[in-house]
């Protein structure tokens, strides 16, 4: 960039301020005319303003994987809980010494007196046949029916049935001693169990089941309580 000045004498003292140019004529394209103008101060607050979001980025992913850094550290120091499996009740699943099954029988108008002997008998390692008389009502046995579907613990444990098909019981009779073998050859097939007892609904327990098992559980499997007599007749 060219100036013309006018000749000065020698004599003449030279001003040493600085020339004072308009800035509206002076076009600043390029930092290399902040370089040739010493006089015309050039624009840095962009430069500051750049190098502070710089600054200010590199802050702010420091504490950032500083902080992934320590979640790490923790996650890994923090000791894993430990997972236990869950006991899941199988059929050959032995939870008790001894397992008794039960042969419940009933006739016509037993239906409550059943109901009463079966909450009062049951326990969760034992095992409950019911047989209801086929002269029943049919009222009778839907209500029955009704109460072993509806009975909570029946239905988790699952060791209460009823007996489809019926027999049709006769006192004195032969039928009697056919519906017992019917119901032993049914749980037998079912399910495995110490000892049977076949019982009315008109029965009802002494002792708790509880204290049952633990009677039984110190005597040999095979030993049976059956008495029996070469006397002939219904009753001794």
């Amino acid at each position: 960039m060219s100036f013309l000045f006018n000749s000065i004498p020698r004599n003449t003292q030279v001003s040493k301020s600085p020339i004072k140019l308009p800035l509206s004529s002076t076009k600043l394209t390029a930092p290399s005319d902040c370089l040739s103008l010493q006089y015309i101060s050039c624009p840095t607050t962009p430069i500051k303003m750049g190098t502070e979001k710089l600054i200010l980025t590199i802050i702010l992913a420091s504490i950032t994987f500083f902080l992934l850094y320590i979640s790490t550290n923790l996650r890994s120091t923090t000791p894993t809980p430990k997972t236990y499996p869950k006991l899941i009740k199988t059929p050959d699943t032995k939870q008790y010494p001894v397992t008794f099954a039960y042969l419940i029988s009933a006739s016509k108008g037993d239906v409550a007196k059943l109901k009463r002997t079966l909450l009062a008998l049951y326990h969760p390692g034992n095992y409950y046949l019911i047989h209801l008389d086929f002269g029943a009502l049919k009222s009778e046995h839907l209500a029955l029916a009704d109460f072993v579907a509806k009975e909570p613990v029946f239905g988790q444990v699952g060791n209460v049935w009823i007996v489809g098909k019926q027999n049709l019981v006769t006192y004195r009779g032969p039928t009697m001693l056919a519906t017992t073998l019917h119901a032993m050859s049914i749980l037998l097939k079912t399910c495995s169990w110490d000892w049977f007892i076949n019982l009315s609904a008109s029965d009802y327990p002494l002792v708790t089941q509880d204290d049952l098992i633990h009677a039984f559980s110190d005597l040999p499997r095979d030993l049976n309580f059956v008495q029996h007599s070469s006397h002939l007749g219904w009753k001794l």
